[in-house]
């Protein structure tokens, strides 16, 4: 009876200590990431869990081509954007895809135009032919008519009405786009407007525009360098990650919050400035920047969130516009600056 005892004790601590090890980790979600790369695996990620700081997409490396980012599918449709990846608790296997663009010949040794696609190319800037939404106090545009233009200039005014966003996806993926013109009518641009335009180097904002939301310029992969009006007051999560050309941010006093992974794999951000009147930097704001070097924080910062600087292991020191007292009252999160453990150079010293 005793041995029966003994026997049944043991039972449950075991039983007990495997529902500990579910509850703890064990039970947790794991899935596989294939990477292709020119037809072949380039290589195997197995992720678990959900928390979305603790993994990344690999960065390849390909003589005489440029990495566009990995994309879910081989038409390069849709960007793969691994923070969402790890964040889906019902996620599955799943396989991407890299995206090459040749930089080994100067475009003028293609065609006679200049044109090394072969699609026709007459110069002509885009400024008609776009769907509208009627939001009752001003046109919303949500699509252009030529998918394969290069130069758009988006009108200010509509049937005599105002022109006040970019709508959801408007120009999401039109990978032959290479600079738009926005009017200082528009308020807003909407999620994912230019996602994944891997051409799109030249960016003209205007003072009249007051929101970027999620994604907007995600996977923006040629725009080096882009202006930040002032009177912008909303800067979304994720809205130039992947921005992997952007060499210099300079955020501008009226946008009081940087939303969580805004810069994020931002890979050549050299530079990033935040003026007085920024507030907070989200989580993840400039996660794995690692070639930033420079940073600028304004006295008035009130927060830092989890993983904003991580691996931006090339900053020595940030220069923060407040004394070492004040930079002690910011809230940081746990990892903040992880594996870019920096100085910070205040007004009465370093800490």
């Amino acid at each position: 009876m005793k041995k029966k005892f003994v026997l049944s004790a043991i039972t449950v601590v075991f039983v007990a200590a495997l529902c500990l090890l579910t509850a703890c980790g064990g039970g947790r979600v794991s899935t596989t990431v294939t990477y292709y790369s020119d037809g072949e695996v380039y290589r195997y990620q197995n992720v678990t869990g959900t928390v979305a700081a603790q993994w990344e997409a690999p960065v390849p490396e390909r003589d005489n081509y440029r990495f566009d980012g990995w994309f879910l599918d081989e038409e390069y449709a849709e960007v793969f954007v691994m923070a969402d990846y790890v964040r889906n608790e019902e996620r599955q296997d799943i396989s991407v895809y890299a995206k090459w663009t040749y930089i080994g010949e100067d475009p003028s040794d293609g065609d006679a135009d200049g044109d090394t696609d072969g699609d026709t190319d007459d110069g002509e800037v885009v400024t008609s032919g776009f769907v509208y939404a009627d939001y009752g106090d001003g046109y919303v545009i949500t699509k252009v008519e030529n998918e394969n233009a290069r130069e758009i200039e988006l009108p200010s005014s509509h049937l005599g009405s105002p022109v006040t966003g970019i709508g959801a996806e408007a120009f999401a993926g039109m990978t032959s786009l290479r600079r738009i013109v926005v009017p200082d009518s528009v308020r807003n641009i909407g999620p994912y407007a230019f996602a994944g335009c891997t051409s799109l180097s030249e960016v003209d904002l205007t003072c009249g525009l007051e929101k970027i939301s999620a994604y907007a310029f995600e996977g923006c992969t040629a725009l080096a360098e882009i202006t930040l009006p002032e009177g912008l007051t909303t800067l979304g999560a994720y809205s130039f990650s992947g921005c992997t050309a952007l060499e210099e941010i300079v955020v501008p006093s009226t946008a009081e919050i940087v939303s969580g992974f805004a810069f994020s794999g931002c890979s050549g951000l050299t530079s990033a400035t935040l003026l007085e009147g920024v507030k907070e930097i989200g989580n993840g704001a400039f996660y794995n920047c690692s070639a930033l070097e420079e940073i600028a924080l304004p006295y008035g910062l009130t927060s830092i969130g989890g993983y904003a600087f991580y691996k931006c292991g090339n900053v020595t020191s940030a220069v923060y516009g407040g004394s070492s007292a004040q930079w002690a009252s910011v809230a940081k999160e746990e990892g903040w600056n992880r594996y870019s453990l920096f100085s910070v150079l205040c007004t009465d010293g370093t800490v």
